[in-house]
């Protein structure tokens, strides 16, 4: 192992001797032309392929904050970081502390009338739904939603008439149970992320996340929720969760089976039917009464990310920070029915590539001019807990963040290359032309695609603090992720090759500082770049809709 802590503080011995005139510091170009740079370790697929069994192999039991499996991965992660000679960067080593909210589920059941239901089979608790035991009627509220009055000119991709749309007009729910669908009318996706919402939405676009619907029915005074799938899909449970700033105590929050519901409301189709037909709002008193009965609380725990770093080695660069990041952590396994969330996939083929680039990047001799942070975040699939907290403590200061790349799902995909999301967005797409030139000068036979934003990764916190910050994503599709069947049977050594090997060259790139040679100055390409998305709806749960 090589110590690079001395090699930190003679960065930082060297830039105060450059401020006052050393005559040994570069003048003009920050970078020394007549010295032949190291190069970074070559890339070990079959490591890789190591590594990724073992992060998504049923020893590990999903990976889920807090619990051994998780503990594992990042203890293997960590192991890593030392062996490749990083500097700790945490509050204890690698390790970067912080307190964690775990929702955690004692017991449920849900009655409709006289038919006891099965949890798992016919109904689910969303995460972070909160506890109460109430009988009483249901009432059919349509899709949950109350889209206010709006002026068309604020927001003209709304679909929905401009006198507003409301799900609960005309009800009475004080104290009743709601009975809403998922998504909205038309399945049209523009409601949900382009209307605006009414007092009780906290962020513009969430119209038809569980949490703002579990708020809305409570701001109309339901005593508890209970969400069916809509018409426009196979009937099923719905699993999902609901996002920490919607969470209520004393307020339930439950999927039914929505072949059950018909049983107990034999209209329940005619209903949804004649809003679709209608384009109006078709809620319904049932006479029916159920009963939602869980019991659930919030417990603090403190978990780590994982934080090692290469100091930047130029006067005038070294203070700016490339961040590649991966999520540690995925969904655990399923106490009800045993499955486990394995997450090959999303993100066990992520981390194994950042523990790779670690390795290649942590070679004896290498000095990059930018500093690389290389990132194990924890509890991204909680919200982007660990992402969102380093960047409100973060141990370089935010505006030091030159780049962030977000390695997530680079496991499944069709082996040709890397989505960059983010990157068509002005101020984002320097990045994707890096990439693409820098992977052409390697000789490297992949495709890099800039694509619209994904803002549902651990690159959203570092937008929301002002930094360019995409998510590198293989190219192809990912069918299974979130699902018990992301394993190591969908997964593959050649998605995770070419992940490795575009992010190696981009990261030496800009680490160097030569991304100006890739630079495409066409103005008219950006001139017609939108500005970069708002991060603010972003923060939300995978599962929260």
């Amino acid at each position: 192992m090589r110590d690079r802590r001395s090699t930190a503080w003679q960065t930082v011995g060297l830039a105060a001797l450059c401020a006052i005139g050393f005559c040994g510091c570069p003048t003009d170009d920050p970078l020394d032309d007549d010295v032949a740079p190291v190069e970074p370790g070559a890339i070990d697929a079959d490591r890789m392929w190591d590594d990724l069994q073992y992060l998504a192999s049923d020893e590990l039991a999903g990976r889920a904050p807090t619990t051994v499996g998780n503990d594992a991965a990042v203890d293997a992660v960590e192991a890593v970081f030392e062996e490749a000679g990083l500097v700790p960067m945490g509050d204890t080593g690698f390790r970067q502390h912080f307190p964690y909210l775990r929702w955690e589920q004692d017991l449920a059941s849900v009655a409709l009338g006289a038919q006891e239901l099965t949890e798992g089979e016919d109904f689910r608790v969303f995460d972070y739904s909160g506890s109460g035991n109430v009988t009483e009627e249901m009432v059919f509220a349509g899709y949950g939603l109350t889209v206010p009055p709006f002026d068309p000119a604020q927001f003209p991709d709304c679909p929905v008439d401009a006198g507003g749309y409301d799900d609960y007009l005309g009800l009475e729910l004080a104290g009743r149970i709601a009975v809403v669908l998922r998504h909205g009318p038309g399945d049209d996706d523009a409601i949900g992320e382009d209307c605006p919402g009414n007092d009780v939405s906290t962020v513009e676009g969430d119209l038809w996340t569980f949490g703002y619907k579990a708020a809305n029915a409570r701001a109309h005074n339901a005593a508890a929720m209970i969400l069916i799938q809509d018409y426009h899909h196979p009937s099923a449970v719905v699993e999902g969760s609901i996002p920490e700033w919607y969470y209520d105590a004393s307020f339930p929050v439950v999927s039914v089976d929505r072949e059950e519901m018909e049983v107990a409301m034999p209209l329940l189709s005619d209903w949804a039917n004649a809003i679709e037909e209608n384009g109006l709002p078709n809620g319904q008193a049932t006479g029916v009464s159920a009963t939602v009965n869980v019991d659930a609380a919030v417990q603090e725990y403190v978990i780590p990310n994982l934080l090692g770093a290469i100091p930047g080695n130029d006067p005038v660069i070294g203070h700016e920070v490339i961040v590649i990041g991966a999520h540690v952590d995925h969904l655990g396994t399923d106490e009800i029915t045993g499955d486990i969330y394995n997450g090959a996939d999303d993100n066990a083929s992520g981390t194994a590539v950042l523990m790779e680039l670690a390795r290649a990047f942590g070679a004896d001799g290498f000095a990059p001019a930018r500093t690389i942070l290389f990132a194990s975040f924890n509890a991204e699939e909680e919200g982007l807990a660990g992402s969102c907290y380093y960047t409100s403590d973060p141990v370089y200061p935010g505006e030091d963040v030159h780049t962030m790349i977000s390695v997530d799902m680079v496991g499944a995909g069709d082996g040709q290359g890397l989505h960059l999301y983010g990157a068509l967005f002005e101020d984002y797409l320097w990045l994707g032309d890096v990439m693409i030139g820098a992977a052409a000068d390697a000789g490297l036979d992949y495709q890099v695609i800039p694509n619209i934003p994904v803002l549902a990764s651990d690159h959203v916190c570092f937008i929301a603090d002002g930094a360019t910050a995409v998510m590198a994503e293989t190219t192809g599709s990912h069918p299974v992720y979130h699902t018990p069947e992301d394993d190591i049977d969908h997964v593959s050594a050649g998605n995770l090759e070419a992940a490795a090997e575009l992010l190696r060259v981009a990261t030496l790139t800009i680490a160097r500082g030569e991304e100006e040679q890739y630079l495409d100055t066409g103005e008219a390409r950006r001139a017609t770049a939108p500005p970069a998305p708002d991060p603010a709806p972003a923060r939300r749960l995978t599962r929260s809709r």
